[in-house]
């Protein structure tokens, strides 16, 4: 059997791991995430790093409004990364809404110049 998977909501997906597994260990730590993202984004892609701030939450987005992609993030964590945790599609869904809340919003306003 061939799995028709593809390779989008993988790729959204990740920081919803990373997420997950930094908040186990301290509830906190997401707090960091925005100022050190913005100082990699702007070192590494100074003449677009300001637009790549203001879309940094799009595949986040789209990932949280479709159960199609986040059931196949879930299917693909539940295989890897995630496979000894009891992660469910709620469990993403509060750690993308604090994903964004935590990490994307503040980089949103980084871009905007409103920090």
């Amino acid at each position: 059997m061939q799995l028709q998977y593809s390779i989008v909501p993988i790729v959204q997906s990740t920081p919803y791991a990373l997420a997950y597994l930094t908040q186990e260990k301290d509830k906190d730590a997401l707090e960091s995430w925005p100022v050190s993202w913005g100082q990699v984004l702007a070192s590494t892609y100074s003449n677009r790093s300001k637009a790549l701030m203001e879309g940094i939450g799009g595949g986040l987005r789209k990932l949280l409004h479709s159960s199609e992609d986040i059931e196949q993030a879930l299917e693909t964590y539940q295989m890897g990364l995630l496979v000894m945790r009891r992660v469910t599609i709620s469990t993403l869904q509060a750690t993308g809404k604090r994903l964004l809340t935590a990490v994307v919003a503040p980089l949103e306003k980084m871009a905007a110049g409103r920090v």
